[in-house]
């Protein structure tokens, strides 16, 4: 059971890592900015032209809670920052 506990506490400790390696480098605005551009190129292109109405609704979902995830995860950033 002790070894069990061990690794989940590895594991959080090295998804935090991950976690604050990515916020370093992406702050949320980054995010925001960098998939809003990708979105944007995505829809502008030619091979945009075959995407249905439910693909393109599902890539602006995606844009959304992608950056839903990034505001949660500074959250839990400064939340651990704090202790």
């Amino acid at each position: 059971m002790m070894q069990n506990e061990n690794t989940t506490t590895t594991a959080i400790n090295n998804s935090l890592q991950i976690i604050n390696r990515f916020l370093d480098n992406f702050p949320p605005e980054e995010v925001k900015r960098i998939s809003w551009d990708l979105l944007v190129y995505a829809f502008g292109s030619e091979d945009a032209n075959g995407l249905s109405n439910i693909a393109r609704s599902d890539m602006l979902f995606f844009y959304e809670q992608v950056n839903k995830v990034c505001e949660a995860l500074v959250v839990i950033d400064r939340g651990l920052a704090g202790n």
